[in-house]
């Protein structure tokens, strides 16, 4: 699989319409990557990619695209998310 489509295929993940926010390791074992490729296409795409101000239950960072999270996301959540700084 190519570059391109490992980083389509990640963002897609992240874009998951099933889940608001997704760990790097949940990504990656949808799609059968490794956990460092996603890391490596949320650095490459920052400017898509949003973090949780918050982990997972587990301790892991949340990840989703920017487009989702404005879908996804209430008018509060958005408010409260500029506010923490979370989404620019």
């Amino acid at each position: 699989m190519s570059k391109p489509d490992i980083e389509k295929l990640i963002l897609n993940a992240l874009a998951d319409n099933r889940y608001k926010w997704r760990t790097p390791h949940g990504v990656a074992s949808q799609i059968g990557v490794t956990e460092n490729d996603v890391f490596q296409v949320i650095a490459k795409n920052s400017d898509k990619v949003v973090q949780s101000s918050v982990h997972s239950t587990e301790g892991s960072p949340l990840f989703t695209t920017r487009e989702h999270f404005h879908k996804m996301s209430s008018p509060f959540d958005k408010i409260l998310g500029a506010f923490k700084g979370r989404v620019r």
